[in-house]
């Protein structure tokens, strides 16, 4: 059911429906805290992509920020984007370490061969 409602206040042609909950509070009951992704921030900073584990990990500590003023878009968004940043340094660890190892078994391949 709706909200109860206040009277309606009119002024310059504009209409203002004051309801007892506020839009924030309404907004807090239907979204739960999104993850911040803050172990992966810091694992892709350890075994990964170093640059885009700290890009996480500023957008992972934006989420918490954003949750705790009431700003649950922001929150959604900093969450999408720590998440988003912490799998490309994934993929980009794991294209760099598969490359190294490629590079290396090639060199070592042509070093035995020649002697």
């Amino acid at each position: 059911p709706p909200p109860p409602q206040y009277p309606s206040y009119s002024s310059t042609n504009v209409t203002v429906i004051r309801s007892q909950t506020t839009c924030a509070a309404r907004q807090a009951a239907v979204h739960s805290k999104p993850n911040s992704y803050i172990i992966l921030s810091v694992v892709v900073i350890l075994f990964g992509c170093w640059i885009c584990g700290l890009v996480a990990l500023i957008f992972a500590l934006m989420v918490d920020s954003a949750w705790a003023s009431g700003d649950y878009v922001e929150a959604k968004q900093n969450a999408k984007m720590a998440k988003w940043c912490g799998l490309a340094g994934i993929i980009s660890a794991i294209v760099f370490y598969v490359v190294i190892v490629v590079i290396i078994t090639v060199v070592t391949t042509l070093a035995t061969r020649n002697h």
